[in-house]
């Protein structure tokens, strides 16, 4: 049996949105939009919106300027709303590490496993678990930092109790 050919194009929606969020979100000040490699892809069964890959050594021969690359899901993108669109571009770039873009940290190119403080920074800014099912979630292109502080983020102590 024959595999399915995948057909990819540059994205053009999702560093407009990235650019967005780095001037609002104080956490992505030191994000490079420049540095990432914006790809939508068609035809390709994934369950998330998008797919962030690190171009770890030696990526200078292999795909410099990109260190990331931002794979979008073209069948699930089309099927978002922009806030849901906006969630997502903000979950994948709260996996990109600290320090991911400058050669000289340990934490070049790294990609954030899904954890306790992701989840907890996700949560913080959508205000609900499970930000891509529920219509309840905040738009962080739309929040400000008074709602955030409203918040109360999940903790170890939280979590312990409840």
């Amino acid at each position: 049996m024959a595999k399915e050919k995948i057909e990819w194009e540059v994205n053009q929606d999702v560093p407009l949105i990235v650019e967005r969020l780095v001037s609002k979100v104080k956490m992505f000040s030191a994000f490079e939009s420049d540095r990432v490699f914006y790809l939508t892809v068609k035809g390709k069964k994934y369950k998330k919106p998008i797919k962030v890959t690190s171009c770890r050594f030696p990526y200078n021969l292999v795909s410099d300027p990109y260190i990331y690359i931002f794979e979008v899901m073209g069948d699930v993108w089309a099927a978002l709303s922009q806030k849901q669109k906006n969630l997502s571009v903000y979950h994948a770039m709260c996996s990109v590490a600290p320090g991911g873009f400058e050669p000289s940290s340990k934490d070049f190119a790294r990609k954030l496993s899904y954890d306790y403080e992701l989840y907890a920074d996700e949560y913080e800014v959508a205000g609900v678990p499970d930000w891509l099912e529920n219509p309840e979630a905040s738009d962080p292109l739309e929040s400000n930092e008074k709602d955030n502080k409203k918040r109360v983020p999940i903790t170890k102590e939280t979590v312990a109790t409840a």
